[in-house]
C-alpha cells in the first residue's frame, strides 16, 4: 500500500496529475480475505471464494438465477455492513485528482467522501467531464458499475453475457487515463490484480 510519509511520492501526489487505480482485491489487502466477496459466496454458492469475483459468474454460484434487482440490493445492504479498511482511509484523505476503480462494492466510496469534496461518479463512455481532474469534485470511474446501480449500463455484471458486454464499455473508460495522468503525473494501483474479471484491462497495456 502507498506510504504518503515518503517524501517523493507525497510531492508528486501533491502536484499532480495524481490518479488512484483501486482494484477488486482491495479488501484482501490487510487479511488476505475479501469479506465482502466471502458473503456473496456463503449466500449464492458454496465453497471457497479464492476464485475471486469471478466465482459471482461462475456455474457454482446462484447469482445468475436470481431477481438481478434483489440480488443487487442484498450486496449493496451488505455493503453497508462493513467498515472501511483503516489503510484506505489514509489513502482517502488525499488530494487525488480522479479514482478509477474495477471493484463492485460500494464500501471504498466511504473514504473519500469529505466535507470539502464531492464524489461524481462515471459508470459510461457518454460522461467525459470537462473538470475531469477536478479535486474537489472527485470524478469516481466504475469499470465495471456497482452494486448500488440498476440500470443496464450502470449495474454490475452478474452473468457472464453481461461481464462481456461491459468489458468494452470498461476498456474504452481505462484508454483515458494516459490522458488524464499525463506523461508528468502520477498513477497509483492498489488491491489490483492481473486476473481481474478474465483479464479484461491488462493495465500495462491500456496505459501505454
Amino acid at each position: 500500500m502507498i506510504n504518503t510519509r515518503k517524501p517523493d511520492l507525497y510531492d508528486k501526489l501533491k502536484q499532480g496529475p495524481s490518479f488512484l487505480f483501486l482494484g477488486q482485491k482491495y479488501l484482501e489487502i490487510e487479511t488476505g480475505i475479501d469479506p465482502f466477496l466471502a458473503e456473496i459466496v456463503r449466500k449464492y454458492g458454496q465453497g471457497k471464494s479464492s476464485g475471486g469475483y469471478n466465482r459471482i459468474l461462475d456455474n457454482e454460484t446462484t447469482v445468475s438465477t436470481q431477481s438481478m434487482e434483489s440480488a443487487l440490493a442484498w450486496m449493496q445492504n451488505k455493503c453497508k455492513t462493513f467498515s472501511v479498511p483503516i489503510w484506505l482511509e489514509t489513502v482517502g484523505s488525499v488530494g487525488w485528482n480522479g479514482v478509477y476503480t474495477s471493484a463492485i462494492d460500494t464500501i471504498w466510496m466511504r473514504a473519500f467522501s469529505s466535507s470539502w469534496r464531492e464524489l461524481e461518479p462515471i459508470y459510461t463512455e457518454e460522461k467525459d467531464p470537462i473538470d475531469a481532474r477536478s479535486r474537489s469534485r472527485l470524478h469516481c470511474t466504475h469499470l465495471f458499475g456497482s452494486v448500488d446501480q440498476t440500470s443496464l449500463d450502470r449495474r454490475s455484471p452478474l452473468k457472464r453475457v453481461d461481464l462481456n458486454k461491459r468489458r468494452q464499455v470498461a476498456i474504452a473508460l481505462a484508454r483515458r487515463l494516459p490522458r488524464l495522468v499525463t506523461p508528468f503525473g502520477v498513477l497509483v494501483i492498489e488491491g489490483y490484480s492481473i486476473n481481474e474479471c478474465s483479464e479484461p484491462l491488462r493495465l500495462d497495456m491500456r496505459l501505454k
